[in-house]
């Protein structure tokens, strides 16, 4: 589980820089300039990825609550009568 944590944390962290550098259009100054901002990406990948293991049931069933209303919505619109 911490092997699939830690490479989720990368990937989302990458994507996070991604955003961040197409939003902003960041000019990084030095070392420091790129490091801290790849850094905080790294430290908010963590807790987004901790955030999610640990809500993850919780996810998962609201997920599933939403779902199954969606379809009766649907089925029930669906119906001219």
């Amino acid at each position: 589980m911490e092997t699939i944590q830690l490479i989720l944390i990368v990937i989302v962290a990458i994507g996070l820089f991604m955003l961040y550098h197409t939003i902003f259009r960041v000019y990084y100054f030095g070392f420091a300039g790129i490091a801290s901002v790849i850094g905080g990406c790294l430290l908010l990948a963590a807790v987004l990825v901790a955030i999610f293991f640990t809500y993850i049931w919780w996810f998962i069933a609201i997920g599933i609550i939403g779902f199954v209303v969606f379809t009766y919505v649907k089925s029930k619109s669906a119906d001219p009568a």
